[in-house]
Formats: C-alpha cells, sequence, structure tokens
C-alpha cells in the first residue's frame, strides 16, 4: 500500500549540458524541495539541468518474477499498472512522467528478491529494457552503438526510515556519489570472413532458426550504398552452412514488419552478391561506369 516502504530504483541519463550527477540535475530553482511535495512542471531556466529517469519503478502494485511490459504508445511516462515510470528529472524533488508530444512508457522489467521470507537479508534484484532509440528525443537519450554516456544507477531503501521508507532525496548512486559513469555502448566486431561449416543435415528452410543454434554466425553492419549511412534497426548476422549439395545462408536483419500483396517495394528484400568479374566493384554492384547513375 505504500511505495516508500518497498525498494525502488532509476536509471540515470545526463541530457542537460549542467545536469549534477548527485542531485538528480541540481537546478538550484527547486533544489530543497521548493515545489512541495509535487512538481507540477519544469521552469525554463532548469532545461540545461535535466536527467532523463528511465524506469523510476515504484513497485507497491507490482508482483515478484513478473515481466511487466511497457506502453509505446501511451502518450505518456506514466505507467498506470506497474509504476515503472519513464520520468526526467532537475532535482530528487521536481521530476515529472515525460510529457513531450512524443513521450511514452518505454521501459520493461522484473523484479525479485532472494529471500523474502528470511530476517537474514538477501539481494534485489532488477532486470529491465528499453529500446536504444524511442520517439522522445526530448525526454530520452537516445543511443547509438559505439557512443559514450554519462549513466549511473538511483536506488531508494525502504529502510531509509523505519517507519516511513525512503524520501524523495534519500537516494543512494553509484559512481561513489561523486559523477556520472561513462557507459560505452561497444560496437559489436564486423566480420570481415564468414566461415561456412560443413553439416550432415540440411537445416529447414522455414524462417525458425532454432535448427542454426549449433551454427557460429557473423555479426555485420548494413551500410546505405547510396550514402554511406548505417542500417537504423541496427546490426544484423548471417551463419553459413553447406552440404554435399547446397549451401545454406540464415540472414536476420532487425526491423519493423512490413508486408504488402501489391507492391514488393513495401516489402523487404534481399539478395546474395558473388564477385564474378574482375574489376566488379561491391558497393555498386558491379559500379560499371556505363550504367551507373541510370543511365
Amino acid at each position: 500500500t505504500d511505495n516508500h516502504l518497498c525498494a525502488s530504483i532509476s536509471t540515470m541519463w545526463k541530457v542537460g549540458q549542467l545536469a549534477d550527477y548527485v542531485s538528480m540535475g541540481g537546478c538550484p530553482v527547486t533544489l530543497g524541495g521548493t515545489y512541495g511535495s509535487k512538481c507540477d512542471g519544469v521552469p525554463e531556466t532548469c532545461y540545461p539541468y535535466r536527467v532523463d529517469l528511465g524506469a523510476h519503478w515504484e513497485l507497491k502494485t507490482t508482483e515478484m518474477g513478473v515481466l511487466y511490459e511497457g506502453n509505446r504508445t501511451s502518450g505518456t511516462g506514466n505507467d498506470l499498472i506497474a509504476n515503472n515510470d519513464d520520468e526526467y528529472a532537475v532535482t530528487p524533488y521536481c521530476r515529472p512522467d515525460d510529457d513531450d508530444a512524443n513521450a511514452a512508457d518505454d521501459w520493461s522489467g522484473a523484479w525479485l528478491h532472494t529471500s523474502p521470507d528470511s530476517s537474514d537479508g538477501g539481494s534485489y534484484v532488477f532486470e529491465m529494457r528499453r529500446p536504444l532509440t524511442t520517439e522522445s528525443v526530448i525526454s530520452d537519450v537516445q543511443l547509438y552503438a559505439g557512443e559514450t554516456y554519462d549513466f549511473g544507477f538511483a536506488y531508494w531503501d525502504p529502510y531509509e526510515n523505519e517507519e516511513t521508507g525512503w524520501s524523495k532525496a534519500g537516494h543512494y548512486v553509484t559512481g561513489q556519489s561523486k559523477d556520472w559513469i561513462s557507459l560505452t555502448l561497444e560496437e559489436p566486431e564486423e566480420a570481415k570472413e564468414i566461415s561456412c561449416s560443413r553439416v550432415f543435415t540440411e537445416p529447414t528452410l522455414d524462417g525458425d532458426l532454432s535448427d542454426w543454434e549449433d551454427v557460429e554466425g557473423a555479426v555485420i553492419m548494413l551500410t546505405g550504398a547510396n550514402g554511406g549511412l548505417p542500417y537504423p534497426g541496427g546490426y544484423s548476422s548471417i551463419k553459413c552452412t553447406y552440404d554435399n549439395n547446397n549451401i545454406y545462408f540464415a540472414f536476420e536483419v532487425p526491423g519493423k514488419y512490413r508486408f504488402n500483396t501489391t507492391d514488393n517495394h513495401l516489402c523487404a528484400s534481399i539478395g546474395t552478391m558473388w564477385k564474378v568479374g574482375q574489376l566488379a566493384d561491391y558497393v555498386n554492384m558491379g559500379g560499371c561506369p556505363v550504367t551507373l547513375g541510370g543511365t
């Protein structure tokens, strides 16, 4: 019945250039709880202090071991079911739900305690996920492979006060309460060679990759041939096997589903490419200068 008597956590991502780590932004206008128990809005003077609070989770309406999905079409960061809110903050006292035109509740998660029936301690376990990129570019940090972000975790202890639980500014933070942690999304090492293993049982070509699980694959980055821009869906994977008669490929590309029975251009499409001519260019599918540009 009381979130303050339950553990609570949140990820913290630096958005504003002046955002302080320990004070969740540290905007001097709102420090000290001058907005009282509720912050109805963030003044423009505090925008440089913004922090993206992803998955600020208050647990009283939830159960252990249950996955609570976010709602990417909600129009707000407020999670009405699990209270796993997508928020932004300029201080611990001023942390509204995401409320811009493209706001959504983008976080999903599950939690448990390893020893809930014991007085000997145990540990809280939280597992969470969020899409790398979201529609809310104002309130949410956009995440890309190879980039580094100022990051941290906040934890509210339900035993901060034996009777009333945690307080808004009573959170614990990572980084020894001094500064942001640098979090880098490592770029997968892209394959320049693909090993094609020999098999004695041919895979079933049905779109189910379970019979490819024991085949070592390669991570590849798709790049636009007409401009060099990376494919926005992220990294793809390719696997290859062969037997006495055939070669087999499994190619997995992340992306939103689209299918149209009357127009191939509104469906995904792939093609294998094999160099035949000595001068064949890879990016331009041969690159013969006579026909480049569609002349």
